[in-house]
């Protein structure tokens, strides 16, 4: 159990943009107020509180504001709203995140088709080249096989001496 009435430390999270910083409190149960109440649920999910020797995190800080020992008067009855807020933030946050990652995985299914197909394109083309080359040098051998054999220079040239 938690004492409500002992001093409390809050630490926000660590992100960049905490606008607040480390704030020191009388009480356990201003600490938890401000925390749940005025920090934005988004740094609340980082942040921690430091009770003693006892730590909570963002959702026990949010446990003790709904606990049924909580000794301030909440803004909202047991933080319902506080905790819809977030859960609808998250939720499209999370919508957002899935959006964008199955637009990236369409772009690399369409790359990686489209590289197959460029694959597919090159070799057909390779082959062809392949059929042509081959097809030329049979059809070179076929003509000089028909060819009559030429004489070399160096007979031509003996026998113009003699």
């Amino acid at each position: 159990m938690v004492d409500f009435k002992a001093a409390a430390e809050l630490f926000p999270s660590r992100r960049r943009n905490a606008s607040s910083g480390y704030k020191r409190f009388n009480s356990t149960a201003k600490a938890v107020q401000f925390a749940v109440e005025k920090l934005p649920s988004e740094l609340l999910l980082g942040a921690y509180l430091q009770v003693g020797d006892d730590r909570f995190d963002g959702a026990a800080i949010r446990n003790l504001y709904q606990s049924e020992a909580y000794p301030l008067t909440r803004s909202s009855p047991m933080g319902e709203d506080l905790m819809s807020k977030s859960t609808s933030r998250l939720s499209a946050t999370r919508r957002n995140a899935e959006v964008m990652l199955d637009r990236s995985t369409r772009r690399v299914d369409t790359f990686k088709l489209e590289q197959e197909r460029e694959h597919e394109a090159l070799s057909l083309k390779t082959a062809r080249l392949r059929e042509l080359r081959l097809a030329k040098e049979a059809a070179e051998k076929e003509a000089a096989a028909l060819a009559p054999p030429r004489k070399s220079a160096a007979k031509t040239k003996r026998s113009k001496q003699t």
